[in-house]
C-alpha cells in the first residue's frame, strides 16, 4: 500500500521537475512541497519508511524561497539525486 503511494508521489515530483509549462522555480518548489505532504492517515509510517521524501520536501521549500537561479539549479539537482536514491 505505501509503496504504491510512494510511487505516486515520486511520479508527481518527476512530472513537476519536467516543468512543461515553464513555471517559475518558486512555483515548482511549492508544487514539490505539496506533492510530498503526507496525509494524516499514513504520515508516520510513510515518513519512517521514506525519509528522503521529507528531505525532498525541505528542498522544495528552499526552492520556493530562493531568488538565486544558480542555487535553484543546485536544489533541483539535489532533488533529482534524492529521487534516484528512492527508486
Amino acid at each position: 500500500m505505501y509503496d504504491d503511494r510512494k510511487q505516486i508521489v515520486i511520479d508527481k515530483i518527476k512530472h513537476i521537475l519536467q516543468n512543461s509549462k515553464n513555471e517559475p522555480l518558486d512555483c515548482l518548489g511549492s508544487y514539490i512541497v505539496g506533492a510530498t505532504l503526507a496525509r494524516d492517515d499514513w504520515e508516520d509510517v510513510f515518513q519512517d519508511n521514506y525519509p528522503l521524501l521529507d528531505e525532498i520536501a525541505e528542498l522544495g521549500a528552499e526552492l520556493e524561497t530562493t531568488e538565486d537561479t544558480e542555487y535553484a539549479a543546485n536544489i533541483i539537482h539535489e532533488i533529482k539525486e534524492k529521487l534516484s536514491q528512492i527508486n
